[in-house]
């Protein structure tokens, strides 16, 4: 970075409220109960483009001497590229400490990235669904394990209510910092809120915060299933343009989630519980909270139970979302609230851009710099906490 306001910007505190660990063949398998472990799928790293590229690495469990070297010469340009099993602490949690340093987070959120698909997509019966989870957040906890910057995001299937707070009393005991619950339909399950009431109530008293992150659809998640394994998609070379036909529509069940979480009065009853949505842009928010207000409206007109915040207020203190590096955040900001948005950047996924920070800086021209902090952090640390 050699332009002044970057280097400005670089002295900002940033925290990351979007990336991603790279799940290694033997993620699920290797902290697997014994009962389940042969029941689990790999993650399959047996393309002939990966294991001529990084298939050494991966078999390590790390990135050898002279790619660290590579990466770490590359410094805060890091987030450039390399990407995919490629990036620096890709797979490997010692390494990603490297990349946090070289970045300069204060804090970092990590979703997994494959390993969703068995646990909200599997068709193997609520056993092997929850004792997939179990896996896969005991996985999560060991790559976080050692930095406290690294902030884990589980797994929390909520098909059946009583398994679903077992499993979130196990996510607590890990350390991680917030639970990833499905948003969207999924085969054989109907989202009732008030059937999960103590999975709310525990999570607010936990601080959990709630996570909904994009996810394939339906297709998409079957077709990254084969035999035994989870195939993920080739993208190390891809580019960083957001596939529109995964995206464009991708936030309308995500509202209707939110819509749920409000009108069933989720978030009235906890106003501890903080949310963040990840990886479904920002355009959305401002018109769905316009929307979400004239309905209450309709809904409560004259019955005398009217919650005691407006569903856009609801939403601006508990929740928390993560623009793409294409949007302009600041129209966003001036057709909401500053302190409805957070800064993010994929990594080590393509759709982070490039070159997040400058593409965020430039939409932010004419927010103050009080409104740059909260983007950059402070509406983070809200949520998360310091």
């Amino acid at each position: 970075m050699t332009d002044p306001s970057r280097r400005q910007a670089c002295r900002r505190l940033f925290c990351d409220a979007d990336s991603h660990v790279m799940e290694l063949p033997d993620f699920l398998r290797a902290h697997a109960d014994p009962g389940f472990r042969e029941a689990l799928p790999r993650i399959a790293m047996d393309t002939e483009r990966r294991q001529a590229t990084v298939g050494e690495a991966i078999a390590q469990g790390h990135h050898g001497p002279e790619t660290i070297a590579d990466r770490a010469a590359r410094g805060t340009d890091l987030l450039a590229g390399p990407k995919d099993y490629h990036a620096l602490g890709a797979f490997d949690g010692g390494e990603r400490g490297q990349a946090l340093d070289l970045l300069g987070l204060h804090r970092q959120v990590v979703f997994p990235s494959f390993s969703l698909v068995p646990v909200f997509f599997g068709q193997g019966g609520l056993p092997l669904t929850y004792g997939t989870a179990r896996a896969l957040n005991r996985a999560m906890a060991a790559f976080c394990a050692g930095d406290a910057r690294l902030l884990g995001v589980g797994l929390l299937p909520i098909d059946d209510a009583a398994l679903a707070r077992d499993e979130l009393e196990h996510v607590i005991r890990l350390g991680l910092r917030a639970v990833w619950v499905p948003h969207q339909g999924l085969p054989g399950y109907a989202f009732r809120p008030r059937d999960l009431e103590p999975v709310w109530a525990r999570m607010a008293e936990a601080g959990l915060v709630l996570a909904s992150h994009i996810m394939p659809p339906l297709d998409v998640a079957m077709r990254m299933t084969g035999p035994g394994e989870v195939i993920p998609p080739e993208m190390l070379d891809g580019d960083d343009a957001p596939r529109p036909e995964e995206i464009i529509f991708a936030s309308d069940r995500v509202q209707v989630f939110l819509s749920k979480l409000v009108f069933d009065g989720v978030l009235e009853r906890h106003p501890d519980l903080r949310c963040v949505v990840a990886e479904f842009g920002g355009a959305w928010v401002p018109g769905m909270m316009r929307r979400l207000d004239a309905l209450a409206e309709r809904i409560f007109a004259g019955s005398g139970r009217a919650p005691g915040r407006r569903p856009s207020e609801q939403i601006l203190d508990q929740c928390l979302f993560t623009p793409y590096h294409h949007e302009d955040v600041g129209a966003l900001i001036r057709a909401s609230d500053s302190r409805l948005y957070a800064f993010s950047t994929d990594y080590p996924h393509i759709e982070g851009g490039q070159d997040p920070v400058g593409a965020f800086d430039a939409s932010l021209a004419g927010c103050t710099e009080a409104q740059h902090a909260a983007f950059y952090a402070g509406n983070f640390l809200r949520v998360f906490g310091e």
